[in-house]
Order: C-alpha cells, then sequence, then structure tokens
C-alpha cells in the first residue's frame, strides 16, 4: 500500500496497530488512506503499483470494506479485491514452493525470493507492521 500511495505522493500508515501517523506535519487515519486506495484504485498507475506491492494486510482488507457502506465505490472495490487475489495467488506459489523444496529430491535447488515467503504470509494474515 505504501508503494501505491506514494505515487500520488502520500505515504500510508504501515503500522497495522495504529490509527494515525503524522506525516509531514499533517496527520493521516488509516481508514482516510485506506478511503483513498479503493476510491483510486481504477487509476491505472495506482493499480500497477500495488500489484507490485504486497498488498494489504487481513485487518486492514477488512476496514477497506468496511469503508465500501460509507460511499457508492462497490465498483473499485471489485478491482481491489481482484488485485488482492492476484498478491495472494503469488504468495501461496512462494509458500508452494517452499513446501517443494523441503522434498529431499529438490533440496539441491537454490532458495529464491519464496525463502520467506512463510513469514510475509504470517504478517498479512496477523497485520504485522513488517508486510
Amino acid at each position: 500500500m505504501e508503494l501505491a500511495l506514494a505515487h500520488f505522493g502520500m505515504i500510508a500508515p504501515v503500522d497495522a496497530p495504529l490509527t494515525k501517523r503524522q506525516i509531514n506535519g499533517s496527520y493521516f487515519y488509516c481508514s482516510d488512506c485506506l478511503e483513498f486506495l479503493v476510491s483510486h484504485i481504477d487509476d491505472g498507475a495506482l493499480a500497477a503499483a500495488y500489484r507490485r506491492s504486497s498488498g494489504l494486510c487481513a485487518p486492514h482488507l477488512a476496514t477497506a470494506a468496511g469503508i465500501v457502506h460509507r460511499r457508492p465505490i462497490e465498483r473499485q472495490m471489485v478491482q481491489l479485491e481482484q488485485l488482492e487475489s492476484a498478491i495472494m495467488d503469488r504468495l501461496i506459489a512462494e509458500l508452494t514452493a517452499i513446501m517443494r523444496k523441503s522434498d529431499y529430491r529438490f533440496a539441491d535447488e537454490p532458495p529464491g525470493p519464496e525463502r520467506d515467503a512463510w513469514i510475509r504470509a504470517i504478517h498479512k494474515i496477523s497485520g504485522s507492521p513488517r508486510l
């Protein structure tokens, strides 16, 4: 999310437990950043940056889904969910690669980007600030 909002000159809060963060003298609330993300996810540059990122953690994705009830942005939420699905598919593929490389027949294969996928998966679900 930070990468996506950085494109627009904003840096989103990255610490899941925090509800507000001061950036350049202004306070940004997590819900404000999520509302901005959902409202503008149909922008090609933002969607591309989001696609390359780790996406949202589960708690923030649930918060983003709650924003939809306050504004008529269902179409954008569907697009965000599709992007999240692709990000999760990528993470699942990396977790599958870890399991495969744990098999003695493939143990000689060098580790790749999947080496820390299990940690990223925990952070994605738990809402860790390391996401």
